[in-house]
């Protein structure tokens, strides 16, 4: 029924509002609807009921009734009819902005927290005030980037405007909290709470300014939690309760909040059962909700106090339950964030899926927490690397020139920055962070254009059926974790699959300091390393010909497939058992460039530079600092590398390939970066490889990563302690002055991620140490591997420690021998490493000739 009487439509317009706050939201919907004369479901959109803030709120009760994208809808009407009427008057308009501003929040409060900050970086734009600022600084906050949240609340802080403070301080003391700062949390909330006389609040006089103030009295009580004193987050919460109860229904979301924090103190004081009830309380409040961030909470809380009350049924339950909604929370995010921002946000979610469902199938048993710990391996590991690699591919397969040319520029700006950070503040012709806020508006654009040709998490959605489906009867796929238990020690299990198998099985392996004493050359010589890793296995193995497994922790510093005992196998290494369904043929183009017998001493040859110049994006040049290395890992010529891609090169050439050389003073850096985007389907490198940890790097001696900057990602200082020394790097290494723009010949991994070699399908590193990096829980192995995988490599054959330039020799052309045979690479290596043992009556038939290479995602 329309209603047409001003008083009339303020009666059901305050109806609608009591029965909201009753949080009967159908009803408030109904009673609203009518005060706006809006009938049969279809609201017409006139400019009386436009201007009313009335429909702002309707737009809030369709988006606590569940309905949000009614509750859009509304909005996006709201924000085109200001647009239309107003089309060069959008600063300063009230009702735009307020269409804004509800829309925003609505994008925040259905887990669109990335979509709702372009909004609020749009209003900023048109009008930036105080509560603006928060605002944004709470979006930042939801995707996990706290230093812009801090910016942002500082700012509103300084803003003199006599808007209240209150809200401000009670945003920074979440983000400091979030950041681990509980002390300095605590004080700042201290600080805001003191703003507020609670005597001069009723419910029915300032609604918002109570709900605030018993929410600012549970985040204090939260702080406590955090922070280890559980007495006081009960005090503080007790308090917050009890003035809730006089005003809030007992399913309201403000009570939720607080049974949290009553169920983290009570749990934190060991009375579990009493937490339980409280967590479980909240729960039954926030089940419905599945992105919503307090109801993940009450989930891993209820996880951790079910495994300790070993309540395994409600363990299963509340683990699928937080499976569903991570496993949606992470698709839906990283499809619209930034590498970084990925970076930050999966963070949240490592210690539960990478450590604790883990850990709770270790002690249970249970076999649908091995299920669920399986699928947690499929999501997690490797996922900022399958996700950038999707990107590009995206990019790639999207034939839109825009696209293209915009991940180009993305690509040469972050060159300029990065040698911008090379170099001291005083000497920098860029403002580097004014350079970073371009990038990252850059790589913001290019993600939200992406999504209208790709999804990027395809690979995130396999579950361990999608595994099983491509095995065969005599295949089994591991997955090996590493985790740690109780006892303060580090466990490795297996998680097995077959094709027969009903569910994943978790299999004990051993402890990791069991590997503490055992020297590498050991390792394939006696069966105490077969023992640890694969005798557990043993029944499991029954009937197997093909092993398909993918490492953790030491593991991927172990070649376990050259064990003895398991000679008999098809033993396969891969990044995931992910590869199983992911890994795609490449297309075959018998394309070839192989590097070796490289000049270290070559002198500056410009006629060479500039014919690998004109081959280059200009963004490509990087300059790290090297010392010297030692044995394949040196600065020496190795004279066998020479003879080592000769001899390759006319096999392949005898196969009818098509092979490019590049030796002595021609496989330089430059030449290298040249090969973006050429489309080789082979490369093959034989030279000197290093691989520094952050102790040895950190060491004057080993000064040659990135500056330590805090725009300098984690991942990116790493892969500059990885390389390799391509030819004229003994200049730089004796400290030599290069002219401009010309590479140094210390050829980083964090640079072969920058180049394109999408369509490699097979690289050998034919060099010292090149299977080696830093261990990211995860993510796996920070080094060259990770440098040609973000590159676009499919297999990668590398090794794990220093290698004899003869024996290296013999080994690779044999290998290629095989490969140009028609064998697979894992035969092609498998029977060259054989040949190698048998060489010359043995002599190189100990493992540390012919065990240091291995393969990684050889499947074809």
């Amino acid at each position: 029924m329309s209603v047409n009487n001003w008083l009339g439509k303020s009666v059901l317009s305050e109806l609608a509002k009591i029965a909201y706050q009753e949080e009967n939201y159908f009803s408030a919907i109904k009673y609203m609807e009518q005060s706006l004369g809006i009938e049969n479901d279809s609201p017409k959109f006139s400019e009386e009921n436009i201007i009313s803030t009335t429909y702002s709120t309707l737009a809030g009760y369709y988006l606590k009734a569940g309905n949000w994208e009614k509750a859009l809808d509304i909005l996006k009407n709201k924000m085109l009819y200001w647009r239309e009427q107003n089309q060069d008057v959008l600063v300063n308009n009230w009702h735009y902005e307020s269409a804004l501003d509800s829309y925003a929040s609505i994008l925040a409060e259905t887990g669109k927290s990335k979509e709702a900050l372009r909004v609020y970086k749009h209003l900023t734009e048109i009008n930036k005030n105080k509560w603006r600022l928060v605002s944004l600084g709470t979006l930042y906050y939801n995707i996990k980037d706290y230093q812009s949240a801090l910016k942002c609340y500082y700012e509103a802080l300084c803003d003199s405007s006599t808007l209240s403070t209150d809200n401000c301080l009670n945003s920074l003391a979440i983000c400091y909290s979030a950041m681990g700062e509980y002390k300095k949390a605590i004080q700042t909330q201290k600080e805001c709470i003191s703003k507020t006389n609670p005597d001069l609040l009723t419910y029915s006089n300032n609604y918002n300014g109570y709900a605030s103030y018993t929410t600012e009295l549970s985040n204090l009580a939260s702080f406590f939690n955090w922070n280890e004193q559980h007495d006081s987050a009960l005090v503080y919460e007790k308090k917050s309760l009890e003035l809730k109860k006089k005003y809030f229904s007992p399913h309201h979301e403000s009570i939720a909040y607080s049974h949290i924090n009553l169920g983290v103190a009570y749990g934190g004081l060991g009375n579990l059962n009493e937490a339980i009830s409280h967590l479980i309380f909240s729960y039954d409040i926030y089940k419905n909700q599945r992105r919503s961030r307090f109801r993940q909470r009450v989930l891993s809380y209820l996880l951790k106090y079910s495994f300790c009350l070993n309540e395994i049924d409600n363990l299963n339950k509340y683990i699928a339950e937080y499976m569903i909604s991570a496993s949606e929370d992470l698709l839906s995010s990283f499809q619209e964030l930034t590498y970084d921002e990925r970076s930050r946000y999966i963070e949240d979610y490592s210690n539960i899926l990478n450590r604790e469902i883990p850990t709770y199938a270790y002690y249970t048993h249970s076999d649908s927490i091995i299920e669920a710990a399986y699928n947690a391996s499929l999501m997690m590991k490797g996922a900022l690397l399958n996700s950038e690699n999707s990107v590009k591919r995206v990019i790639e397969e999207s034939k839109n020139d825009t696209l293209i040319n915009l991940w180009a520029e993305l690509k040469a700006d972050k060159y300029i920055l990065a040698k911008n950070l090379e170099k001291d503040s005083l000497y920098r012709k860029i403002n580097a962070d004014s350079l970073q806020k371009v990038i990252y508006r850059l790589e913001d654009s290019l993600i939200v254009k992406c999504k209208e040709y790709g999804d990027i998490t395809r690979s995130m959605k396999l579950k361990w059926k999608d595994i099983q489906h491509h095995l065969i009867p005599n295949d089994i796929a591991l997955e090996f974790l590493s985790f740690p238990t109780n006892n303060d020690s580090i466990v490795y299990v297996a998680l097995s699959l077959r094709k027969d198998s009903e569910y994943p099985k978790m299999i004990t392996l051993f402890e990791g300091k069991q590997l503490t004493g055992f020297q590498d050359s050991l390792h394939y010589q006696c069966k105490e390393m077969t023992d640890l890793v694969w005798k557990p296995l043993k029944t499991e193995l029954e009937g197997i010909k093909n092993i398909y497994f993918s490492p953790s922790g030491a593991l991927y510093n172990i070649g376990i497939e050259y064990l003895p005992g398991m000679e008999d196998y098809n033993i396969y290494r891969l990044s995931s058992t992910r590869e199983l369904v992911t890994s795609r043929k490449t297309e075959t183009k018998n394309r070839a460039v192989l590097y070796g017998g490289l000049n270290y001493d070559a002198e500056f040859d410009k006629s060479v530079t500039d014919r690998s110049l004109a081959m280059l994006d200009e963004a490509f040049i990087e300059r790290p600092k090297v010392r010297g290395m030692g044995l394949r890992g040196g600065k020496e010529f190795l004279k066998h590398t020479k003879e080592e891609v000769d001899i390759i090169g006319k096999e392949l050439n005898n196969a009818n390939w098509e092979c490019v050389l590049d030796t002595a003073a021609m496989g330089t850096e430059e030449s290298f970066k040249a090969l973006s985007g050429k489309n080789v389907e082979c490369l093959h490198i034989s030279t000197h490889g290093f691989y520094y940890n952050k102790e040895d790097a950190d060491n004057a001696r080993y000064k040659f990563m990135l500056i330590d900057n805090n725009m300098v990602s984690a991942e990116d200082k790493a892969l500059t302690r990885s390389g390799l020394v391509m030819a004229g790097a003994n200049h730089i290494l004796e400290n030599e002055k290069l002219p401009d723009n010309v590479e140094d010949g210390i050829l980083t991994a964090k640079e072969i991620a920058d180049v394109d070699l999408r369509g490699l399908d097979l690289v050998v590193l034919s060099a010292c140490q090149t299977g080696l990096g830093d261990i990211a829980q995860g993510e796996g192995v920070f080094g060259l591997q990770r440098g040609f995988k973000k590159a676009g490599a499919n297999s990668i054959l590398m090794s794990l420690w220093e290698v004899n330039d003869e024996a290296t020799k013999i080994l690779m052309t044999q290998f290629y021998k095989n490969l140009v045979s028609g064998q697979s690479k894992r035969q092609s290596l498998r029977s060259a490493q054989k040949y190698l043992r048998d060489y010359n009556n043995g002599r190189f038939n100990e493992p540390k000739y012919w065990a240091a290479f291995i393969l990684l995602d050889g499947i074809n």
